[in-house]
């Protein structure tokens, strides 16, 4: 599984050109906008930390699990805003697809890395 994990990263991650931190309306969220050679497009990796690891964790927010299955119960919501479909791929390389209603896309982000890619202009 960590073999997938970075080999998902690698792929997903190796032609950022730079990263720049983003302040969104959630505390809980870290978000950083990557710039992409490829079709010079710009891509987003978001997590939480509304839930946090166990060791720290309040009664009941996280349960301690194989490090392949989502440990984080708790999510929050983000909002990206596009006009054609986002891809979210997750830790483990698994892919989603989300079409923009009203150039809106809301995503569940957890504890675990998330990377948003597509036409997407914005982000709250």
């Amino acid at each position: 599984p960590w073999a997938l994990a970075y080999a998902s990263m690698t792929r997903n991650l190796e032609s950022v050109t730079s990263a720049t931190s983003l302040t969104l309306s959630s505390s809980t969220i870290k978000a950083f906008s990557l710039s992409l050679k490829k079709d010079n497009e710009t891509a987003f990796v978001l997590w939480s930390n509304c839930s946090l690891l166990s060791n720290d964790a309040v009664e009941g927010t996280r349960t301690p699990n194989l490090p392949w299955n989502n440990q984080w119960e708790a999510t929050e919501d983000i909002t990206v805003y596009s006009t054609s479909t986002v891809t979210v791929t997750d830790i483990m390389g698994n892919e989603t697809e989300y079409t923009p209603k009203n150039n809106v896309v809301t995503i569940p982000v957890s504890g675990s890395p998330i990377i948003v890619t597509g036409d997407i202009y914005g982000a709250k």
